[in-house]
């Protein structure tokens, strides 16, 4: 069973070699986007129990990873992953050799599954219902009505803004300080990938307005080599791309309208700075995780106070104005 709020079921089932979520109670069925996209939960953690032990599956039921980590204060991941190992190691004593080969190879196939849920984005298509099982009343004492109820219920109004870049950025972002933490890449190296990082974007920002171009060095090059789909999807999301010059020289160039550069460029170079700085002073939300604020800008929708906003972008209570 994998809990957290109405501790929803997760099946396996003979013809499928994958764990299912199923809530019972909502008659819903391998949807774990229900709580964080449907029911507009703030998801902390998700333990997975089973006959063989217990494990963290939260990556499984959010697409806002960084989001999470930065509101998982309670202990250290470390901690979490060591808590879980004893649990564990108590539920598989007297195991068969054969018996442990059997669920060890079914936990490497799981943990790869969850390692890829950390990199993958919101599907903005995807529509999941609010929260159905409960009076209204309740439901919305708990917040878990939806959309609707997320549109209304602070005290400073949402306003929905044309500002996808922004939370497609903060989703590439994450991706690459994902695969950095994953990875255990030393302190210093992700510091030298973040600097080259910045130094493009400023490259880029400083170029011609329709015809932005920025070429990369070699030591850039083989920096970026090494997060290619990360670095990939954030240049997508400043309307920017990749390609191969003729003297042999990777260089980054406009991909689309110059314009949606022009907005987003500001935006990504300001979350960069701040997650240089947050390496720099040994500035920790959570343990590995030095992304900026998760209440800056979320999915599309920002505070009208005008509060925490990324430079580029100033919210009005009525419009946007970029």
């Amino acid at each position: 069973m994998e809990g957290q709020l109405n501790r929803p079921t997760a099946c396996k089932f003979e013809f499928d070699v994958r764990w299912m979520h199923l809530d019972p109670c909502e008659g819903v069925y391998d949807n774990p986007l229900l709580y964080e996209k449907g029911w507009n939960k703030k998801l902390n953690y998700v333990i997975a129990i089973s006959k063989d032990g217990v494990r963290d599956v939260t990556k499984r039921y959010t697409r806002k990873w960084h989001e999470v980590l930065s509101r998982r204060i309670i202990t250290s991941e470390e901690t979490v992953v060591s808590v879980l190992s004893s649990i564990t190691g108590k539920y598989r004593t007297g195991l068969s050799p054969d018996a442990l080969s059997v669920i060890e190879n079914r936990e490497k196939e799981e943990s790869e599954e969850l390692r890829k849920s950390a990199y993958l984005q919101v599907e903005t298509a995807l529509s999941l219902p609010g929260r159905l099982s409960g009076s209204v009343e309740w439901r919305k004492a708990r917040s878990e009505l939806g959309q609707a109820d997320s549109l209304s219920c602070s005290s400073c109004p949402i306003r929905k803004c044309v500002d996808g870049h922004v939370s497609n950025i903060y989703d590439a972002l994450s991706a690459f300080l994902s695969h950095f933490f994953d990875k255990k890449i030393p302190k210093e190296r992700i510091i030298e990938a973040f600097e080259a990082l910045k130094t493009l974007m400023l490259t880029l920002k400083s170029s011609n307005f329709k015809s932005r171009s920025a070429t990369l060095d070699q030591k850039a090059h083989h920096l970026f080599e090494e997060i290619f789909p990360s670095i990939e999807r954030l240049l997508s999301a400043i309307s920017l791309k990749a390609e191969l010059g003729t003297a042999g020289y990777q260089s980054v160039t406009v991909s689309g309208n110059p314009v949606h550069s022009s907005l987003a460029l500001p935006v990504a170079l300001d979350a960069v700075n701040e997650i240089l700085s947050n390496y720099k002073n040994n500035t920790f939300f959570t343990e590995g995780n030095h992304f900026p604020r998760g209440n800056r800008v979320c999915s599309g929708s920002v505070l009208a106070s005008r509060e925490q906003l990324p430079i580029g972008i100033v919210c009005e209570c009525n419009s946007c104005i970029f």
